[in-house]
């Protein structure tokens, strides 16, 4: 059984996990499946928060991203488990066979593939395999929960999560009330590896240079004979922190 990024952070986390393989081996039982369960804590697809967990058949894989049910109880993640096994089900019953097209982000894409010998093609949430999979992810669950005696911790909630935000306007703006030179010039940031670097910015004045004014070879003859001296010129990204997690599984993709 593998973890896939995963080090469990409390105890709710623990006894999810541990609930979590429990169910999904009574779950392959039951229904005559080769699955496999990983754990994760991630954001798939860059800025893409609706990811809660997937079905992969090339590896027979599950996985379950913690990090976007933080908040939610152990049946529901116990749900998102049972809606993979469904999938898992289809695969097996030849009901789908995952020559899949995607266009588009978010939780709602459009997508296609075939479902029982037609061909679909329009909103994910629409497609029929999902449709299916969502019809039976809680009755699963609740069927796993009973026949293991999970029903006194099925109800216990993850703890929230937090994300760190970083505040660039706000800084920015901050910097230039406070610095009110017209010929500051605000740059890009890099670390000693020379990779640039996102959690702050440069800044040079004119009056710092022997250039008369800001253009695009000035600019690219600064990074090269002002950059050390830029470097002690850092100016770091205000951040703070907020509360994450509380999605429904209504606002998930899984």
């Amino acid at each position: 059984m593998s973890r896939v990024g995963l080090v469990v952070r409390n105890n709710a986390e623990q006894t999810a996990v541990n609930m979590c393989i429990e169910a999904h081996k009574w779950l392959n039982t039951k229904f005559g499946v080769d699955t496999k369960l990983t754990f994760s804590r991630e954001v798939n697809w860059g800025n893409d928060v609706y990811y809660a967990g997937f079905y992969r058949d090339a590896n027979k894989e599950i996985r379950i991203n913690i990090r976007n049910l933080y908040g939610n109880s152990i049946k529901d993640i116990l749900a998102v488990l049972g809606h993979e096994i469904r999938h898992a089900i289809q695969y097996d019953k030849k009901w789908l066979n995952g020559s899949r097209f995607k266009e588009g982000k978010g939780r709602n894409p459009y997508i296609s593939d075939n479902w029982k010998g037609k061909h679909y093609w329009g909103k994910y949430l629409s497609a029929p395999w999902e449709v299916d999979a969502r019809e039976y992810q809680y009755k699963y669950a609740d069927m796993a929960i009973k026949a293991l005696g999970f029903e006194k911790d099925a109800d216990t909630k993850l703890p929230y999560g937090s994300v760190t935000t970083k505040l660039k306007d706000e800084t920015i703006t901050a910097f230039l009330k406070k610095n009110k030179s017209k010929t500051i010039q605000l740059l890009r940031a890099y670390d000693k590896r020379k990779k640039s670097n996102p959690n702050g910015f440069w800044w040079l004045d004119l009056k710092q240079t022997k250039y008369k004014e800001w253009n695009r070879e000035t600019i690219n003859d600064a990074y090269k004979k002002y950059a050390k001296f830029m470097e002690k010129q850092f100016v770091p990204y205000k951040t703070k922190k907020e509360k994450f997690g509380g999605f429904s599984l209504d606002d998930l993709r899984f």
